[in-house]
């Protein structure tokens, strides 16, 4: 159901809330579909590795609030 309103959104996304959200896999998706994320919350995304949250930070240069927790 993300990866559909992240389409729909057309490039338009700025915020993005997510609990159980995914995976790297989906964190560029993310980064796909949302370049203008300006606000990114992941709530217990446990499949979700650092070097994938490092690669999908790199590829939103307009992301000013990041919020990670269990």
């Amino acid at each position: 159901m993300a990866c559909e309103a992240l389409r729909r959104s057309a490039g338009h996304c700025e915020a993005f809330c997510g609990q159980y959200a995914g995976d790297d896999g989906f964190l560029m998706y993310l980064v796909e579909q949302a370049p203008c994320l300006k606000s990114l919350r992941l709530i217990s995304c446990n499949l979700v590795s650092n070097e994938g949250l490092t690669e999908a930070v790199k590829g939103l240069p307009l992301l000013e609030e990041l919020e990670l927790s269990l």
